[in-house]
């Protein structure tokens, strides 16, 4: 096709009744909606029409090619800014014949605000089929087609030029983004020859890639020279080729700088090639090993059935998909030294299309200093899990050693206080008890701490009554917050289950711990403890908040007070005291419960800590015996827990026979004193033994109702003694005595480990006379010792 354009210099307002009348064929052609406004008798038999109000009616989508609508389109805003007037070799076909039509039109815009086209058909081509499809083919090509004048401006471009070139920077040089290469075309149409270049091109969605070709020609309507270009956009084969170009750097950059040996092998184990580092390692040269077996030269004798049999299973297997092998083992040097390696294997694409030889990549590392570091870290690991046992077994035997002194002095101070004491004297006795009792704490948080950090399992779930956990932890700090003036306050919401599976007892540690915290850092006003939660199924994520008006926590020291040894202020230490303890062992408890335990505060206003536990729901029988058990024995089951339940009320009981016969082995003189002097009643006889080996002698002699047996003491020690008890009473056929294990290892699976040893019960030091006569009565009213006064 062959196009001019020249300015309008009027525009077509003048009535289409004039148009009628002349016997060259005219139209209007509305763009937007692809129909014929006007058309005279000529245009009528050019469109196969029978008149224009058929022609008018009629859709001329079909009537059109594709690419002739796009350019119309395309043209609309070169009317709107412009107003030119085109000529161009048009194809139509009216009636499914093809058309071809030399058109000079112009454009304006129609009230509608729509473009409208009126067209004059300067000659008529002719009904070519070959010029047809040369025109058809010319407009659907995705190959850009642009002629150029001889001073480079643009005489025509085809559908796919002007869709990817900015028409208002048409000038062939200007297509060029690099100016060297214009010149170097420009020298070769100067010495009239062809040009053929890449070259990046400005397009209107930026610098692309073309593979331009620029040859001599004739502007077919005017005769003069011309040049007319070609060109095919390369943008995404340049960016593949830098791609592949990119990758194959890396790889060469890899296979030649890399740590680890690479060899490249066939299907049967050729070496294909090999880098620096495979020669540094084996102690071959790469150039000599060339078509070798990888076999003959790497791989210890005793490997190569292995070798040979993973090989044949990866040619097996072979799919499009690469396969990988990864394995550790023993490879040998040039010289036979063995080394400790691993060996990565993958399969690579066939060399040639439709091969079915594949190549293979092996990766060796030397590991061998990796090996001795990874001997090295599991004997520091084995080292360091000797070291924190001996601290465990440390801490232990400090507990037991400062428990046993503490029970004399929390002992005897228990008989003083029933003396007949003056109130100064009872004053001072109740600061040494608080004094004591504050030691005896920090024991317990130090001993928690360590389990924890030694990863020793320390919570134990099972079924639990939850309200009356959290009511209990109230009621014991309701006595310190009446002191102080302050309101303690439980809400717990009416909708919870009361029944939980979770550790009642690691519980209320967590709660006695932000409660009595609350307390101590509340000067005035209250506290509250409310506890709600989501329940999803037979999981309830449950909520406990404990909210004080106290002095509060800055911000930035929100997080340290979690630290073990931390407190918020170094003036609190002086303050209040504590060993910054609680709450590291309260969130550390939390989480191994698999909740969170958080804070937040505002400085002189109070403090909020939330305790989140996701708990699964018990059943209401399950909660009952539980309960049950843990009013037994809460208190003396776990060292960790901070609050003693209630003395029990003592009910009135008569003796069946008059008189208790009971046993104390205890080797210290202090803590015999203390437990002689609970026990010390008219109708109960004592009898002492100062180890084991005294015990067992004594038991061969007389028959107890109650022995109290310590465990670590002289001579023999109290599961000895006790195992020795047992085995002597079976063979001569007398009653098992209970036997009352009275101890300072206060671990909990030390308790554990002396009830199977024998022993029938358990008490911890320092010993409490209230927890001393709960067993006593319990043991004798198993035994009818006793029976409750009517």
């Amino acid at each position: 096709m062959n196009s001019s354009r020249t300015p309008i210099t009027e525009t077509h307002q003048s009535p289409f009744a004039l148009a009628r009348q002349l016997q060259t064929a005219i139209w209007v052609f509305d763009i937007s909606n692809e129909r014929i406004l006007h058309a005279n008798a000529a245009a009528c038999e050019i469109w196969g029409a029978e008149d224009e109000l058929s022609l008018k009616l009629r859709d001329l989508s079909s009537d059109m090619s594709t690419t002739v609508r796009k350019r119309l389109k395309q043209f609309q805003s070169d009317f709107e800014a412009g107003r030119f007037t085109f000529r161009e070799n048009w194809t139509i076909y009216p009636n499914d014949r093809p058309e071809t039509l030399d058109i000079r039109y112009s454009g304006y815009p129609l009230p509608d605000g729509n473009m409208a086209m009126l067209c004059e058909v300067v000659e008529r081509l002719g009904k070519s089929n070959e010029n047809a499809r040369s025109t058809n083919a010319l407009l659907h090509t995705d190959v850009s087609i642009a002629l150029f004048n001889g001073q480079g401006e643009p005489l025509y471009l085809n559908p796919a030029a002007r869709s990817i070139f900015d028409t208002s920077k048409m000038k062939l040089e200007e297509l060029f983004a690099n100016k060297n290469d214009f010149s170097e075309c420009e020298s070769q149409w100067a010495r009239n020859k062809d040009s053929h270049i890449l070259a990046e091109v400005n397009t209107i969605i930026g610098k692309r890639w073309f593979d331009l070709s620029i040859k001599h020609s004739i502007d077919a309507v005017t005769g003069e020279q011309a040049l007319l270009l070609t060109g095919v956009d390369i943008t995404e084969l340049k960016k593949m080729e830098r791609e592949i170009k990119l990758k194959q750097q890396k790889f060469e950059a890899t296979f030649s700088s890399s740590q680890d040996a690479i060899i490249i092998i066939d299907s049967i184990g050729k070496i294909l090639e090999a880098n620096h580092q495979s020669e540094e390692m084996f102690g071959f040269d790469r150039t000599e090993v060339i078509g070798q077996d990888i076999a003959n030269l790497i791989i210890p004798d005793r490997y190569k059935k292995l070798h040979y049999h993973t090989l044949q299973h990866m040619n097996a297997t072979a799919t499009s998909e690469p396969s990988n092998f990864r394995t550790e083992i023993e490879a040998k040097r040039i010289d036979g030294q063995e080394f400790m390696s691993e060996l990565s294997i993958s399969r690579s694409n066939a060399l040639e299309e439709n091969s079915s030889d594949d190549i293979y990549v092996a990766y060796v590392r030397d590991i061998t200093a990796a090996k001795l570091a990874e001997r090295a870290l599991r004997t520091a690991k084995e080292a360091a899990e000797q070291a924190n046992k001996a601290k465990s077994t440390f801490l232990a035997n400090m507990s037991h050693e400062i428990r046993t002194p503490m029970n004399g002095v929390l002992g005897i101070l228990d008989v003083l206080q029933r003396s007949n004491l003056t109130e100064q004297q009872l004053e001072y006795t109740k600061i040494i008890e608080k004094s004591g009792n504050t030691l005896l704490k920090i024991l317990s948080d130090i001993l928690d701490l360590s389990k924890i950090e030694s990863g020793q399992k320390c919570i134990h779930a099972e079924p639990c009554n939850l309200r009356d956990i959290i009511q209990n932890t109230v009621d014991l700090f309701d006595a310190s917050a009446v002191e102080k003036g302050l309101e303690l306050k439980l809400n717990f919401h009416t909708a919870l289950p009361s029944s939980f599976k979770t550790d009642g007892n690691r519980v209320q540690q967590i709660l006695s711990n932000l409660v009595g915290n609350a307390i101590k850092f509340t000067p005035k006003g209250q506290i509250n403890l409310d506890v709600e939660g989501v329940q999803k199924g037979n999981i309830t994520n449950l909520t406990i908040a404990v909210t004080d008006t106290g002095i509060g926590i800055e911000e930035d020291k929100l997080e340290v007070v979690f630290n073990a040894f931390t407190q918020a202020q170094d003036s609190t230490t002086r303050e209040y005291g504590g060993t910054g303890l609680g709450l590291a062992i309260s969130r550390e408890l939390a989480e191994a419960m698999g909740g969170t335990l958080t804070a937040s505060s505002q400085p002189g206003k109070g403090t909020k800590f939330k305790l989140r536990l996701p708990l699964e729901v018990a059943s209401s029988e399950s909660s009952a015996q539980i309960l049950t058990h843990r009013e037994t024995t809460i208190g003396k089951d776990d060292e960790s827990l901070i609050t003693k339940p209630k003395s029990p009320v003592e009910k009135p009981c008569s003796l069946h026979n008059g008189r208790l016969n009971f046993l104390v082995v205890e080797d210290d003189e202090i803590n015999r004193t203390v437990i002689t002097s609970y026990l010390k009643h008219p109708k109960i006889d004592l009898s002492i033994a100062k180890n084991g080996l005294e015990a067992v002698e004594v038991c061969r002699l007389q028959t107890f109702d109650l022995i109290f047996m310590d465990v670590s003491m002289p001579v023999m020690g109290g599961v000895e003694a006790t195992q020795i008890i047992r085995k002597e009473n079976t063979e001569n056929g007398r009653t098992q005595t209970p036997i009352i294990c009275v101890t300072a290892h206060a671990m909990k699976h030390d308790q554990q480990k002396f009830l199977e040893a024998g022993m029938d019960d358990y008490l911890s030091k320092p010993l409490r006379k209230a927890d001393l006569m709960e067993i006593v009565m319990k043991w004798l009213r198993k035994s009818k010792k006793i029976k409750k006064a009517a």
